[in-house]
């Protein structure tokens, strides 16, 4: 870490991926735009990531692969030279950003530490490189706030869907180098819990992106919701946040999805398994975490790479009981749905 008494006027932020961890970071963006008024702010972000920071319209966004290697680190640092960056922030474990940061002969770089073990939530990560900073962070919960146009669009997705109503995410887990469909609730609750919850008086509506229309056409289709009512591949993430604001519950498992849900303020249900819940639960005081005794003990790993580590923590250990139990404490809205094993 190394820093400048001077005020940095040109700032450039590092943050390939993925959306779950960009939603993470705002914090610690919001915190650096604050004491940094003024000042310009680039974000290097992956595409697929993109649309986490748009939220942020004081961020110019630039693209950055969603994989960092050497080569790639070098080239990255080369450009960071050519644009005379007053400050390069890495919001990020990466080695090989660290290195692109170093050689970016910014006055100001800073960049993620892991501890062994590693007991802070991700989002206190990027937090402590602020703080090293000497950048006060007086907000550590994500907060979203979506744009007119995609209310709009909002409205025009539920013009036939009554209040209340339910977003439950049955896709999601497919990122940049890695998918772990094993972070998702299993199809048949997710139906069973779409059934009862229609049958209660609760419009259900399925989120997903486009890779997942097929699975939620089949949640749809078996627990007779209309199509109209399918949201996969039809909205983006900036409509889905409005969607999402206006919803009296939201249901979904360790995705970006989820962490959109907590920061628009919708009292949200997110499902654990085989991630730990400590390190990358969604904030906010309107979050219900349910994960099994196993989860919160995970050891640390990169999701990204490869890893050796297996773990017997699984969603499969979260039943429909408690996924309607989670849902009456946080809106009362599950009156007249009869429990259930799942």
């Amino acid at each position: 870490m190394t820093s400048t008494a001077g005020h940095p006027r040109r700032v450039a932020i590092l943050k390939p991926c993925c959306i779950g961890d960009c939603v993470m970071a705002l914090p610690a963006i919001d915190a650096l735009t604050d004491a940094w008024q003024g000042a310009t702010f680039s974000a290097y972000v992956g595409r697929h990531s993109r649309a986490a920071f748009e939220f942020r319209p004081a961020l110019s966004l630039l693209p950055i692969p969603n994989s960092i290697d050497l080569q790639s680190a070098l080239l990255l640092a080369r450009s960071l030279r050519q644009q005379e960056y007053d400050a390069v922030i890495v919001l990020d474990r990466s080695r090989w950003l660290r290195l692109a940061a170093r050689l970016s002969r910014a006055p100001v770089t800073g960049s993620a530490r892991s501890m062994s073990p590693e007991l802070r939530h991700e989002s206190d990560v990027y937090l402590d490189i602020v703080r090293e900073l000497g950048v006060r962070t007086p907000r550590s919960t994500p907060s979203i706030q979506p744009s007119p146009d995609a209310e709009r669009l909002a409205s025009e997705l539920l013009f036939d869907v009554s209040s209340p109503f339910a977003v439950l995410q049955t896709g999601g887990a497919r990122n940049p180098g890695v998918n772990m469909l094993d972070k998702r609730w299993p199809k048949r609750r997710i139906i069973q819990l779409a059934t009862k919850l229609e049958r209660a008086g609760v419009a259900v509506v399925l989120s997903g992106g486009p890779g997942d229309v097929e699975i939620t056409t089949q949640v749809a289709n078996q627990a007779s919701i209309p199509a109209s009512r399918i949201l996969a591949g039809r909205a983006d993430l900036g409509t889905l946040a409005a969607v999402l604001r206006r919803a009296a519950v939201y249901v979904g498992p360790d995705t970006g999805v989820s962490h959109v849900a907590a920061a628009v303020g919708v009292p949200t249900i997110a499902i654990f398994g085989p991630t730990n819940p400590r390190r990358y639960r969604p904030l906010g005081s309107q979050v219900q975490v349910l994960a099994p005794p196993e989860s919160w003990t995970i050891p640390d790993r990169d999701l990204r790479q490869p890893s050796a580590t297996t773990t017997k923590a699984s969603t499969e250990s979260i039943s429909v009981a408690q996924v309607v139990a989670a849902v009456h404490r946080a809106v009362n809205l599950a009156h007249g749905i009869h429990q259930c094993d799942g």
